[in-house]
């Protein structure tokens, strides 16, 4: 099986597939703030905290 060459990359930080799509997330948010108002429960997940991620999980 071939592995994707960015998940190797992210192998390489320690806690990047943790850290690196964090840091993503934040720039985005930072610089680019309307992208993730897409609507409905994107919304409310992406932007409202993490009460709409608890409301997801049983």
């Amino acid at each position: 099986m071939k592995n994707i060459a960015i998940f190797d990359k992210m192998n390489k930080v320690p806690g990047g597939l943790i850290i690196i799509p964090l840091i993503t997330a934040i720039l985005i948010n930072t610089f680019f703030p309307e992208i993730l108002k897409i609507g409905g429960p994107t919304s409310a997940l992406f932007k409202s905290g993490s009460s709409a991620m608890m409301g997801i999980y049983p």
